[in-house]
C-alpha cells in the first residue's frame, strides 16, 4: 500500500503514512498564518492520499463553510460534504470525508475525491483518519477566524449603512431648511414689497385725504403716534 501511494505521489520518500502526517504536522505547528493552514492541509491531504482533489470544511456559525481546496483549480464540488460513519461522503461516487470533532463539538470536515479506479487503500483510509483526528485545533482556531472576518464585514457593512443613513437624514434636513428659508424670504419680501407700495400710497394722499390715510396705515399694522406742536 505504501509503494502504491508513493507511486502515485512521484516521490517515493515523501509518500509514506508517517512522512504525510509529519508534513500535516508541520502545517498545524509550523508558525503559519492561520489564514495559511486550511490550504496547507487540503495540499498534505491531496498529495499524501493521491486524491483528485481534497478540501477542508470549516463550522461556522452553525454551518460548513468551504475554507480551502487543492489543486486550487480543481473543479470541485462545492457542495457541503456528507460524511458518513465509514468515510464515505455521500455527496457522490469515490468521495470520501472525515468529520473534525473536539469532543461532542463539530469543527468542520476534510474531504477528498479518489481518482477514478483509484480507491483508497485501509492504509490511505486510517491516513485520512488520523489526518482528521489532528486537525481539531487548526479548525476550532481557522474557524474562529472565519468568524470574526464575518462579524467584521457585517460590521462594516452596518456602519455603512448607518452611514448611508446619516446622509440621507443630513440631506432631508438640508432640503426642508432651504425650502422653509425660501418660503420666509419669498414671503417677507412679498410683505415687504406690499407695504412699501401701501406706506407710499399712503403719503400721496394723506394730503387730500387724511381718513383714507389713516385707515390705510392702520390696516398694515402701523399705529400712528399723535404728537401734538405748540
Amino acid at each position: 500500500a505504501i509503494e502504491r501511494i508513493a507511486s502515485r505521489v512521484g516521490h517515493p520518500a515523501a509518500a509514506t503514512p508517517y512522512d504525510v502526517l509529519s508534513r500535516f504536522s508541520a502545517a498545524v505547528t509550523g508558525g503559519y498564518e492561520a489564514a495559511e493552514l486550511p490550504a496547507r492541509m487540503s495540499k498534505v491531504l491531496a498529495e499524501g492520499t493521491g486524491a483528485q482533489w481534497a478540501q477542508v470544511w470549516l463550522q461556522v456559525s452553525g454551518r460548513l463553510t468551504l475554507a480551502a481546496t487543492w489543486p486550487t483549480d480543481a473543479r470541485a464540488d462545492e457542495r457541503p460534504p456528507a460524511p458518513g460513519a465509514d468515510g464515505v461522503d455521500a455527496t457522490s461516487v469515490g468521495r470520501r470525508a472525515e468529520a473534525v470533532r473536539h469532543g461532542a463539538t463539530s469543527l468542520g470536515v476534510l474531504r477528498l475525491q479518489e481518482r477514478p479506479g483509484m480507491p483508497l487503500t485501509g492504509v490511505e483510509q486510517r491516513l485520512m483518519a488520523g489526518l482528521a483526528a489532528q486537525a481539531g485545533l487548526v479548525l476550532r482556531l481557522a474557524a474562529l477566524r472565519a468568524e470574526l472576518e464575518a462579524r467584521h464585514a457585517e460590521l462594516v457593512s452596518r456602519a455603512g449603512d448607518l452611514r448611508a443613513s446619516r446622509d440621507r437624514l443630513i440631506a432631508t434636513h438640508d432640503s426642508e431648511r432651504r425650502d422653509l428659508e425660501r418660503n420666509l424670504h419669498d414671503g417677507a419680501q412679498q410683505h415687504l414689497v406690499a407695504l412699501t407700495v401701501n406706506l407710499r400710497l399712503a403719503q400721496t394722499i394723506s394730503g387730500r385725504s387724511p381718513g383714507r390715510a389713516a385707515h390705510l396705515l392702520s390696516a398694515q399694522g402701523v399705529r400712528r403716534g399723535s404728537r401734538s406742536t405748540r
